[in-house]
């Protein structure tokens, strides 16, 4: 999908540089273009998302560092990690279900949380 469309990658390679790792800037860069693209596209039901959560990795990450990441349609995408990476490597635990309301050009946030503790479950 989005990461097969040259203009999104030229966007995003313009957008980010790639001197310091950041990733909510990436994160940040990446959702709001997808949605710009959408948005022209006239695409209103494709979800699109920030999440904040835990990324591992054998090598760089082995006891897993708090990471924040775009979701496309279902599909991580992560500009700050470089290397090949499995979506089983990253653990949700907040996010923001971003849609957007194109006849009010609006922009409407929905918080989830995805890793409930007993306490929490309590307070639905």
């Amino acid at each position: 999908m989005l990461m097969t469309n040259k203009k999104y990658l030229e966007i995003m390679k313009e957008s980010t540089g790639r001197t310091n790792i950041d990733c909510t800037k990436y994160s940040t860069v990446a959702a709001s273009t997808a949605l710009a693209l959408l948005k022209k596209a006239g695409e209103t039901n494709i979800p699109v998302k920030l999440v904040t959560g835990l990324y591992f990795d054998t090598i760089t990450a082995p006891e897993g560092i708090g990471h924040q990441w775009a979701e496309i349609n279902g599909q991580i995408v992560d500009l700050a990690i470089q290397v090949p990476t499995r979506q089983e490597a990253y653990i949700p635990i907040t996010g923001v279900d971003i849609n957007l309301d194109i006849k009010n050009n609006r922009m409407l946030l929905r918080p989830e949380v995805y890793c409930i503790t007993p306490d929490l479950k309590e307070l639905k």
